[in-house]
């Protein structure tokens, strides 16, 4: 699949780099458990996504590692993504995954920010989801993110390009209404993220319907 169905706030891509030499400062660390669900029946996948604000030059992200407190464990990430959200810039990764089926830890972490220039810059940041997800099939998720849940839909494209990401409209009061509106979707999953959005789960696909000569559509 050429696009995964992370990206919640931080969409656009930028494609060019700085010959800034400021060193680093991290201003904020922002960390999503994501769990994805393939169908109906499978318990999700569960993956870590964290993402950094910097006060200096953050097209200049190198690598990202991050060692969680309680256990020791680390990752680092070296293929770093930038993004820009709310007229911020961010660098970050959205696939930190645990060894097996280990869940990843909860509690304290310390993040490590390095730039091109090998410069680093020390944050901590913590992560806390429900324990039980991991164990919850796709029809109960919902209800294990507890009160304040928001809903987005997440459509793509024939390519697997996200073409749209964002509440539903009030005006697609069923999936028919989203087919009829985006001509180019060809497949879309719900998205639900609990009050504070450090959890996200993603519902199974659902493929756009063959539509019927005699449907007139």
């Amino acid at each position: 699949m050429k696009s995964s169905a992370l990206l919640f706030v931080f969409i656009v891509s930028l494609l060019f780099f700085s010959c800034s030499s400021s060193l680093p400062d991290v201003k904020a660390v922002r960390a999503v458990s994501i769990f994805d669900y393939t169908d109906g029946d499978s318990y999700p996948r569960m993956r870590l996504a964290v993402f950094t604000e910097t006060g200096s030059d953050v097209r200049r992200a190198e690598s990202i590692r991050i060692v969680s407190k309680e256990t020791g464990w680390e990752w680092k990430a070296d293929d770093v993504e930038i993004f820009s959200s709310d007229a911020k810039m961010w660098a970050g990764y959205t696939n930190f995954v645990s060894p097996g089926d280990r869940a990843i830890p909860q509690g304290a972490y310390t993040l490590f920010y390095t730039d091109a220039l090998g410069h680093d810059a020390e944050s901590s940041f913590s992560v806390f989801y429900p324990a039980s997800l991991r164990r919850t099939r796709a029809g109960e998720a919902k209800e294990k993110l507890g009160t304040g849940v928001s809903e987005r839909i997440a459509v793509y494209d024939e390519e697997d390009v996200l073409i749209y990401f964002d509440a539903r409209k009030s005006e697609w009061k069923s999936d028919d209404d989203v087919w009829r509106e985006m001509e180019n979707a060809s497949r879309m999953r719900l998205c639900f993220s609990n009050a504070d959005k450090s959890v996200l789960c993603f519902m199974p696909f659902i493929d756009r319907p063959e539509i019927s000569p005699a449907s007139g559509e």
